[in-house]
């Protein structure tokens, strides 16, 4: 009897502990919204090539995107953040992509070159969270986009799509 006792006191206090993880993780989630048209052309810049791995998620930080930018090309762009993010996530609603909402102030804005002699790549990552894309995404398809600015002007945008299951 005694020994039947504690495997349901520990089976009750496993129950209580799953749940209280559960209760806490529902409550700290954050799922950005959709935000504006994404009607730009993606992987139209020669010479360059955007490429994500398998996205890890963590339920306090969302999902952690790895990517690297191939680069043949003597070509050079201007990856920067001074305006606006030059990462960005967009989500595939209704056939149509859409950037998702994002609440992040940029502090110390970024310009870098990528691309002319000498430079054959660049690897960076998005950590969901700290982008300020919340912690969460609703099972779907995704992109990252990237921004380069080339030395006319002209924005270019790299994408490389993912699954949320």
């Amino acid at each position: 009897m005694k020994h039947c006792c504690g495997w349901v006191i520990f089976a009750v206090v496993l129950a209580l502990g799953w749940g209280a993880a559960r209760l806490i993780l529902s409550a700290t989630a954050e799922y950005p919204s959709l935000g504006e048209l994404a009607l730009y052309p993606v992987n139209e810049l020669s010479g360059f090539t955007l490429s994500i791995e398998e996205p890890v998620w963590s339920p306090f930080r969302g999902y952690t995107l790895r990517y690297g930018i191939e680069i043949d090309s003597k070509e050079v762009c201007v990856a920067s953040d001074e305006e606006s993010a030059f990462e960005q996530l967009e989500m595939l609603s209704d056939g149509v992509w859409h950037r998702l909402s994002c609440r992040r102030a940029t502090f110390n804005p970024v310009s870098f070159e990528l691309g002319g002699a000498g430079n054959s790549g660049f690897y960076g990552s998005l950590v969901q969270k700290y982008a300020g894309y919340g912690t969460r995404l609703m099972p779907g398809s995704y992109r990252l986009t990237v921004r380069l600015t080339d030395r006319q002007g002209e924005d270019h945008r790299l994408a490389a799509p993912f699954e949320v299951g």
